[in-house]
């Protein structure tokens, strides 16, 4: 996977690169491209071979196309190319691109999701017009309704940077069971009605799919109480309840809601998580997340994802962002608007996101920014995205805009820490950990046990409930530091020192630094050791290491998290604030999904 998104970064900035060069016939953009997939029939039996294809319409100046779409294969099976195993026969238009007369790099599969790529090569002109641009003959597997989704569209075109559409395009083939003479098999699952269209559930999946209905340019579907119960009664591959409902596409929407009975979020009897999956994105919720005193006597709850509305921005915060998505996330209670936010039951936000060639060589530093109402930004340290998936995810406790960016925050005095900088640009850039300016970063200060604590919990995004009172006699409720030390007491990950005392402001101790590292990831069930101190005899000062340190730091040794400086581990001496972000930064690429 890693090879492919080199190969077709590479690729797309070739097209650009050969483009700008190329300058022999000029051609102007006049409207905006639309792309769509299509079966060459509506119905096939299974067993049968049916043509997707992939169609732009309104295209200009087409040299390159980079394609990613997604298919269910449960349901359908792709023809290999001859010769090949795993590997789609894609087909691409041979007017557009003549057999040796471009370069292709072979489609990438991961799980359900194609990813395919092509250029022309020599002096071929660009192509314009509504054209085909590939196709790929599936086999029909098992019974049921499925979808072919077009998830994005990014073309390399003359004199310019490659364009990146990524609406959602979805067809959806109907696969009969030849037992049933054309009929739905039972593998096909029950069809539960619904208010807003169809809905189909799959018995193997614990999915509901569903049909909305467009008006004022939202999608909006409703998971009715039945379909609920009908939900709660599959067990699928798992016997918790972990069940999703999509949502079709539909053109012309440019926001996605879904009503669902208030009842879901007024069970307590057990977790229960829902992931809602629309073409601009896939929340995941739990029950627990709205309060009783959000609910009153509601009879439903609706959840939006949308393209936000960013006409107030200011033009600092537009050029910043770009040309990249922002989202609006909302909730409502009986039509009425609520500010929800419940840091005890975070969301998790899962978009689709095609990164510049640029973007690809520094994939770390696709971020997510919170756009509150007056504008002002926060960085979300939990977005990040994953080539693997082709997603940016984030967890969230509280809904409003939230954008997409790609930033490198950097600071003056770290050019020459190679073995840190990259660890404090990203943490940085995620909004983790803070300069000591705006320039500067002082890395070779000692970092304070407060501030080693704060940088802690919010890399690995520590949740606990505690009191007001509930932490130490030197840490006043006003200190910035309050919330998470409070925290960190909570969960055990420090008890202080001196009786009551915690000692913010001192500089801490390699060793009791690793203790408390150790001692999170342990109540986070992301490191498991045994009670053995082996690996520290290779440091010349082992014996060093305080008795109640040993198991922690022999621990992140092997980890490889900890190396020390080759030769020792100085466990007594503070650590300096580059030493602790690249611990973090370990920590962050290691252990954080």
């Amino acid at each position: 996977m890693k090879n492919y998104v080199k190969l077709a970064a590479y690729l797309m900035l070739m097209v650009s690169l050969t483009m700008s060069l190329l300058s022999t016939k000029s051609y102007a953009a006049t409207a905006q491209p639309s792309f769509t997939v299509s079966f060459s029939s509506e119905r096939v039996e299974e067993g049968q071979t049916v043509t997707m294809t992939i169609r732009g319409a309104q295209v200009t100046n087409l040299y390159g196309m980079e394609i990613v779409f997604t298919y269910d294969a449960r349901r359908l099976q792709f023809v290999e190319k001859s010769g090949t195993q795993g590997v789609p026969d894609i087909i691409p238009n041979r007017e557009l691109f003549p057999a040796g007369a471009n370069l292709e790099v072979a489609p990438q599969v991961q799980g359900d999701r194609i990813l395919y790529a092509i250029t022309k090569t020599g002096q071929l002109p660009p192509s314009q017009g509504d054209v085909n641009l590939l196709s790929l003959n599936f086999t029909a597997l098992a019974p049921g309704n499925v979808d072919v989704t077009l998830v994005s569209v990014k073309l390399g075109a003359s004199g310019s940077t490659p364009s990146i559409w990524t609406e959602g395009a979805t067809s959806t083939l109907g696969i009969s069971s030849k037992s049933a003479g054309g009929s739905p098999g039972p593998g096909a699952g029950p069809v539960l009605p619904s208010s807003t269209g169809t809905g189909t559930t799959d018995n193997n999946t614990n999915i509901l799919q569903l049909t909305p209905t467009l008006s004022q340019e939202t999608a909006k579907a409703t998971l009715t109480a039945k379909q609920l119960k009908g939900l709660e009664s599959l067990t699928g591959s798992n016997t918790s309840f972990h069940k999703t409902v999509s949502i079709h596409a539909v053109n012309g929407a440019t926001g996605y809601a879904l009503s669902i009975p208030s009842a879901f979020f007024q069970n307590t009897s057990g977790t229960k998580q829902l992931d809602i999956q629309t073409p601009l994105g896939t929340l995941t919720i739990l029950n627990d997340m709205l309060q009783n005193s959000d609910l009153a006597k509601s009879n439903n709850v609706v959840l939006s994802i949308r393209l936000a509305d960013t006409s107030t921005f200011s033009s600092e915060l537009k050029n910043s962002i770009g040309n990249h998505p922002v989202i609006d996330l909302n909730i409502e209670v009986d039509d009425q608007k609520l500010a929800w936010h419940n840091d005890k039951s975070p969301v998790t936000v899962s978009v689709a996101y095609q990164p510049s060639a640029e973007e690809l060589l520094h994939p770390e530093h696709v971020n997510v920014w919170y756009i509150d109402d007056n504008g002002n930004v926060q960085r979300v340290p939990s977005g990040r995205y994953d080539a693997a998936t082709g997603r940016v995810t984030f967890q969230t406790t509280h809904f409003s805009k939230y954008a997409i960016v790609y930033e490198i925050k950097s600071f003056a005095d770290i050019t020459d820490i190679a073995w840190a900088r990259k660890a404090i640009e990203v943490l940085a850039s995620k909004g983790i950990i803070n300069g000591a300016t705006d320039t500067t970063f002082g890395p070779s200060n000692h970092i304070t046990r407060a501030d080693f604590i704060s940088l802690l919990v919010r890399t690995l995004g520590l949740k606990a409930d505690y009191a007001d009172g509930a932490s130490f006699d030197d840490v006043k409720t006003s200190d910035y530091f309050f919330n998470s030390v409070s925290i960190a007491r909570k969960l055990g990950i420090t008890n202080g020192v001196d009786g009551n005392q915690f000692m913010p402001n001192a500089p801490i101790s390699r060793q009791d630094l690793m203790v408390m590292t150790v001692r999170t990831l342990q109540l986070s069930n992301k490191l498991v050791f045994t009670s053995e101190a082996s690996g520290l005899g290779a440091f010349t000062d082992n014996a060093n290491v305080a008795n109640y340190a040993k198991e922690s730091v022999a621990a992140l040794v092997k980890q490889g998290i900890i190396s020390g400086d080759g030769t020792r581990l100085r466990p007594t001496d503070s650590m300096t604030r580059a030493e602790a972000a690249k611990l973090l930064y370990e920590l962050y690429t290691k252990y954080i999904n």
